[in-house]
């Protein structure tokens, strides 16, 4: 045991400078994201986009397509995720939502004195998995309430494992006309402990709107929102912003975020593309780095069937 937590430790040592620019421990939960910004994907009033739910339960709500969607990223250290969406109407007021994700950090050798011989071991940073279980309601045509189910296990360097419970519930609500607030808060619940080391989830709460505004053939989405860590006292709020332009069956999008990685003073940025074919969509996202690589995260969506007409003029459009 004492070996298995010397291990764990000195890999932390190692790690420690990439440790600095992102937070501790249960990382599927914070990397996972789609190829638009929080901001956008939550607070967008009309869109065909499904991969809301990972972020508030109650969004994207009725305007969703259903479908299947693959989303993958290579990181900054050699790390990447991948995950499968898959949503769909049940009723006319109630849609089901499903993720399976996956997330790994890449290996590193590590090297120790055990009896007076130096040994080595080649393992594997960090390697997590998530499965999600989404249910989203329309309550009037105006309010949409949803509710996630979590379910996480995590092993570090091989040696030490741990899982983890949670849930997020969200609103989100049309105060005007092509106008959406979206409320939420993110991973409450539980986990085990590492050996004897409890890492606590990444709690937030989150609070955004957006704006679609349509001048003929084009289209432009803004959004603002903001993020509190409320699971770690003295965390700063991170402020985020979304801009989205589109028009016929590609648009383009740019999204920053102020305080990211929660304690960091880093300004991240992100810029993204989506094209739609027929009942194809393709996302891709460039997500420079400070101080570290940039990463690159692409989408591949199948919609079941065609969204209606008056979706169909804004972002994931499907052309006549």
């Amino acid at each position: 045991m004492n070996k298995q937590i010397n291990i764990i430790a000195l890999l932390l040592v190692l790690l420690l400078p990439q440790i600095s620019f992102c937070a501790d421990g249960w990382m599927i939960f914070r990397k996972l994201g789609s190829t638009r910004n929080e901001t956008l994907t939550t607070c967008s009033p009309e869109t065909t986009d499904i991969s809301g739910f990972i972020y508030n339960p109650a969004a994207p709500g009725s305007t969703a397509s259903d479908g299947l969607m693959l989303l993958s990223e290579n990181g900054a250290f050699d790390d990447k995720y991948g995950a499968l969406l898959f949503s769909k109407s049940l009723a006319s007021k109630t849609r089901v939502a499903l993720c399976a994700a996956y997330y790994d950090a890449g290996s590193e050798d590590l090297f120790w004195v055990d009896n007076g011989a130096l040994q080595t071991q080649n393992v594997n940073v960090e390697t997590d998995m998530l499965g999600i279980l989404s249910v989203e309601n329309d309550i009037t045509s105006k309010l949409s309430l949803g509710l996630s189910l979590k379910f996480a296990t995590s092993r570090l360097a091989e040696l030490a494992s741990a899982q983890a419970y949670a849930g997020d519930a969200g609103l989100t609500y049309k105060p005007w006309h092509n106008g959406l607030l979206s409320l939420g808060v993110q991973n409450i619940g539980d986990s085990t402990a590492f050996v004897n080391v409890k890492d606590p989830l990444p709690q937030a709460a989150t609070m955004g709107v957006g704006q679609i505004i349509k001048r003929g053939a084009f289209y432009s989405i803004i959004g603002v929102s903001a993020k509190s860590y409320y699971d770690e006292p003295g965390a700063p709020v991170a402020p985020e912003a979304g801009i989205e332009f589109g028009t016929g069956n590609i648009s383009l999008n740019a999204g920053c975020r102020y305080n990211d990685a929660e304690n960091t003073q880093l300004l991240a940025v992100q810029y993204g593309i989506n094209v739609t074919y027929k009942h194809i969509s393709f996302g891709y996202a460039y997500i420079p780095g400070t101080n570290i690589d940039a990463a690159q995260r692409i989408s591949l969506t199948y919609m079941f069937s065609k969204p209606p007409k008056e979706i169909s003029r804004v972002n994931h459009q499907l052309l006549d």
